[in-house]
């Protein structure tokens, strides 16, 4: 017993942390795309935050001159273009802080944008009022029903769903994963339950995701 809440006292704590790493602007963070992924195109969005005292970002290492991008309550976009293959990407706040991207053109196989991150840039269609929270999204489901299905309707509700954090899985901005996970399915799914992974019957190299809805259920176990 005392494991089982010492186990979800952890878990509530990170999920806290998520939240809060969305809601208050700090150091100078870029939230896509993130350092050392594949890219498809050349033509990208760096999306990220920093301080709201900074008034703009700087981007340099691109094929075109150094881009400025403006700081808007603690949030920035700048729309650069890559070289082919590697690239070495510097992006710089105007408080001295800065953080440095590897990405890799790979037209196959990347990081692709969530939709509105690159095609509509209006960061209000899913942030409220970012004058006041610094973009902070609290909770994300009722934006995320907005354009998707709702999940969470069934007996069992996967934990981040019923508290409403999708981001907990999912990358709001964008990934290199499928559904903009966050990992690979087997990987982000062990990242919580890698106890109950290890008691768990043979499953002959099936992902958690062909007999677990992750999101909600009406069987226990989130069986499908």
């Amino acid at each position: 017993m005392f494991k089982r809440s010492m186990k979800l006292f952890i878990t509530q704590s990170l999920l806290i942390l998520v939240i809060f790493s969305f809601a208050i602007a700090g150091e100078l963070k870029v939230l896509a795309p993130i350092d050392g992924e594949n890219v498809k195109s050349k033509d990208i969005i760096i999306i990220g935050k920093v301080s709201s005292d900074v008034k703009s970002v700087e981007v340099k290492g691109v094929s075109n001159e150094p881009v400025k991008a403006n700081v808007v309550n603690g949030g920035f976009f700048a729309k650069v273009q890559l070289k082919n293959d590697d690239n070495k990407v510097t992006v710089s706040a105007s408080d001295g802080s800065s953080v440095e991207l590897n990405l890799k053109v790979n037209a196959s196989s990347g990081f692709s944008y969530h939709p509105d991150s690159d095609e509509v840039l209006d960061c209000s269609s899913c942030h409220a009022s970012p004058e006041k929270n610094g973009y902070a999204i609290q909770p994300a489901a009722p934006v995320c029903f907005e354009c998707h299905d709702h999940n969470d309707d069934k007996k069992f509700v996967h934990g981040p769903v019923n508290m409403g954090i999708c981001v907990v899985c999912h990358l709001p901005h964008g990934s290199d994963v499928t559904m903009f996970l966050r990992m690979d399915k087997k990987n982000l799914c062990s990242g919580c339950h890698s106890d109950l992974m290890s008691s768990h019957p043979s499953s002959d190299n099936k992902e958690c995701v062909e007999c677990h809805d992750p999101h909600s259920s009406d069987k226990e176990f989130h069986v499908k």
